[in-house]
């Protein structure tokens, strides 16, 4: 049975893994054969996907990785300690050290030449779009690997443009041409010309945070979603808001576009598919009480990821296909490629991978801890606590403003009365579900 068909059924084989590591992880990649996983001690870890053995450690990074991104043989990672890195995978070394920014790196894309109109490419080269909490964008040219390395700041032969637009930090980008969309922390969305740096348009109406960006080229149009528990949907070329869509009851926190349908997650608990036609709800999908933290879906499946586990639902009819991942407390993290669905779980306070591979026979392997001590979610807070008290001397010595406050807890306003098990407490009113 082919790929396409064993995703159609949910039919894969599992392997799981411990994790290395001290550090939380905060974001991984998957590039042929193996997981490419970042974390808040500022290591980057790769990993064989179907050993699990350990490969190698890309050192460098002054602060924690909480942003990747991989085009070829290149790994592009952004840092708290105001760094853009680019990395020699194969070779295992960083090549290239772009900076400028004053505060941390927040959001990161790679903008890739396509073919949108007529026979010239958009862009003309390969882009690095990175955000940060000093409220500006900057972009710069792709260097290919076999590039002289480079890491002096003065002057910046890379950079193509500084952009300056927003107030707050800027949490969420998307680009596709020379269209850049991204959102902030200053409730506003802005839309940039990838070509000249200029500002298009800079687009208020949210009335909190905006935490999720989505780029849907085909219509000209972007959504955003946003701490006001709402997403808006935005006309890239005039700038102007389309519509606003208010079904979710809490923080909107994630988006993912499909040829058809606009998903989005949200604290109150529920996964909605919206018709990207209509600009209606088509399906609604609980997941009681937390919600899906992360999505993927393509136009006849939706992947979940909570503390449920990982769930498949026919994203045309939101009935559940099948339970691929149960057996865990919750899912930190989850990427797909063709293939394969990588995720990191925690699992009796154990912090590991599980890989899901429908090109595999199913079967489900737990492999050798191939690590002297298994990592439990206790040691790696202590450790990583530990470890920036002990190596305050390589870090970036800055003071950095507090953080924006981002979603309160759901707890606050969900939760369910073991008395009455088919009833949800809303915001202190009883919803039957």
């Amino acid at each position: 049975m082919d790929i396409q068909s064993n995703w159609k059924l949910g039919r894969a084989a599992q392997l799981s893994f411990p994790a290395t590591g001290t550090g939380l992880i905060t974001c991984l990649t998957i590039h042929d054969d193996t997981i490419i996983s970042a974390s808040d001690d500022s290591s980057i870890t790769i990993t064989d996907i179907n050993t699990g053995k350990f490969i190698k450690s890309l050192q460098g990074h002054k602060g924690g990785v909480w942003s990747m991104e991989v085009f070829g043989n290149s790994l592009v990672t952004g840092s708290t300690d105001r760094t853009v890195r680019i990395w020699d995978i194969q070779a295992g070394l960083c090549t290239h050290i772009f900076t400028g920014f004053t505060s941390s790196v927040r959001s990161l894309a790679l903008v890739i030449p396509a073919l949108l109109k007529g026979d010239k490419p958009e862009p003309l080269a390969p882009l690095i779009v990175a955000g940060s909490r000093d409220a500006s964008i900057r972009v710069w040219c792709l260097p290919d690997p076999a590039d002289p390395e480079y890491n002096d700041p003065e002057p910046d032969v890379w950079l193509l443009h500084t952009l300056q637009g927003h107030e707050k930090t800027v949490r969420a980008i998307d680009a596709i041409g020379n269209v850049l969309v991204a959102g902030s922390y200053d409730n506003a969305v802005s839309v940039w010309d990838l070509e000249t740096g200029q500002l298009a348009h800079r687009m208020e109406g949210h009335e909190n945070q905006v935490t999720c960006i989505a780029l849907h080229s085909a219509s000209n149009r972007c959504f955003s979603g946003s701490l006001d528990n709402t997403i808006r949907v935005w006309d890239t070329v005039t700038g102007e808001c389309i519509k606003v869509l208010k079904k979710h009851y809490d923080n909107v926190h994630s988006l993912t576009l499909t040829t058809d349908y606009l998903v989005s997650a949200s604290a109150d608990g529920n996964v909605r598919i919206w018709s990207l036609d209509s600009l209606e709800c088509e399906q609604i999908i609980i997941c009681y009480p937390l919600g899906a933290k992360h999505l993927f879906a393509d136009d006849n499946m939706l992947l979940t990821g909570s503390i449920q586990g990982v769930q498949m639902w026919n994203i045309k009819t939101g009935r559940l296909v099948k339970d691929l991942i149960t057996d865990i407390d919750c899912v930190q993290h989850m990427v797909v490629d063709e293939r394969r669905c990588v995720t990191v779980t925690c699992t009796n306070d154990i912090i590991g991978f599980r890989v899901l591979d429908f090109g595999a026979e199913p079967k489900e392997v737990e492999l050798e801890d191939n690590t002297d001590e298994a990592v439990e979610f206790t040691d790696i807070v202590e450790d990583s606590k530990s470890s920036k008290e002990t190596k305050d001397t390589e870090k970036v010595q800055v003071e950095e403003p507090a953080e924006e406050v981002e979603a309160r807890d759901v707890n606050d306003i969900i939760y369910q009365d073991e008395n009455k098990p088919n009833t949800i407490i809303f915001n202190r009113e009883e919803i039957a579900v």
